[in-house]
């Protein structure tokens, strides 16, 4: 997988080639996890029924961006039921 310092790297190679540079634009993956959240713990399940803990959410976003996420989500997955602001300012 490629960290983001060796994509700036590559990206950097490419843009100052002429021959690559011309070429059309390229979609590219990116890798977007979704951690759902109860009770701020991640937690794992099917269709939010027979949750099970999974784990602290901090300790899971900084493994995620060691393995080289693009973006990280957090859904609070009780939040409207438990009638709390469904957005929040990180």
């Amino acid at each position: 997988m490629i960290q983001p310092r060796q994509r700036q790297a590559r990206n950097a190679i490419l843009s100052a080639n002429p021959i690559c540079a011309a070429r059309e634009p390229v979609l590219t993956r990116r890798i977007i996890p979704c951690l759902d959240v109860d009770a701020g713990r991640v937690v794992k399940g099917t269709s939010f029924v027979n949750l099970r803990d999974a784990g602290d959410p901090a300790e899971l976003a900084a493994r995620y961006d060691l393995e080289g996420a693009d973006e990280l989500v957090f859904l609070d997955i009780t939040a409207s039921s438990d009638s709390r602001d469904t957005m929040v300012d990180v």
